[in-house]
């Protein structure tokens, strides 16, 4: 092979190589790729854009059990032959409400509590010396509670807020026995103090436990509730 020949394929492979270092630095043409992320929803903060709330509850009665409960009969310490009338078998049906709010602003609520509560019995007829002799009658009272409410809404997160409130309104107190008046049914002023509350909620769905009670009285003798339903809990909607 001639000089000239080596000469020609020396030049041609070194213009190769130099044309394929041109093809490797040139920059390369961008893509986009186009990605359809989730679509996370917001969820809405407590008591911020949902305007009404309606809720089912229910509540102890630790004030009527301490009050209106079973007395020891004094068997044996009067003659056989008297006759006791013993009220027994206490039952006591707790609290039950239903409550409407509407959120007038993020830290403030307007509401209506409507609560319900009873307590019934029996009484029987026994001698001195505890012998059972026939029950007598079945006996029972309820209150009624009605009570417009405001509520104070503070700590709102996005899934729990805390909230105090107080009410002023009226109770029903009506069943089998009379007062001292002769009235077998009593309308009295009733206040509902709520001392602080705890509210859970999730999209239009929400739990609540509060602390509080309801007071109904007319004077010292005339006491129908007495810091009545200490602790309640409740479930609702709320749009």
């Amino acid at each position: 092979m001639s000089i000239r020949r080596y000469t020609l394929i020396l030049f041609a492979s070194l213009a190769s190589i130099s044309l394929s270092a041109q093809t490797v630095g040139e920059p390369a043409d961008s893509v986009q790729v186009e990605v359809d992320l989730p679509v996370i929803e917001e969820q809405k903060p407590v008591d911020q854009g949902y305007k009404v709330e309606i809720s089912v509850g229910w509540g102890d009665q630790m004030f009527e059990t301490l009050i209106w409960h079973e007395i020891q009969p004094p068997f044996g310490q009067v003659p056989d032959e008297e006759v006791l009338n013993i009220k027994q078998n206490y039952k006591y049906y707790q609290h039950a409400f239903l409550s409407g709010y509407f959120n007038v602003r993020k830290w403030f609520s307007l509401g209506l509590m409507l609560d319900f509560s009873g307590v019934c019995w029996e009484t029987a007829d026994y001698k001195g010396n505890g012998d059972f002799i026939a029950k007598t009658s079945d006996e029972r009272f309820m209150n009624i509670c009605l009570i417009p409410q405001l509520r104070f809404n503070y700590m709102n997160k996005q899934y729990v807020s805390l909230h105090t409130g107080l009410g002023l309104g009226m109770n029903v107190n009506t069943g089998t026995e009379k007062d001292y008046l002769g009235r077998q049914t009593v309308v009295a002023p009733a206040f509902y103090l709520d001392l602080i509350g705890v509210k859970a909620c999730y999209k239009n769905f929400f739990g609540a436990v509060d602390l509080g009670g309801i007071i109904s009285l007319q004077n010292q003798t005339e006491i129908y509730l007495l810091g009545s339903r200490m602790f309640s809990v409740s479930l609702g909607v709320q749009f």
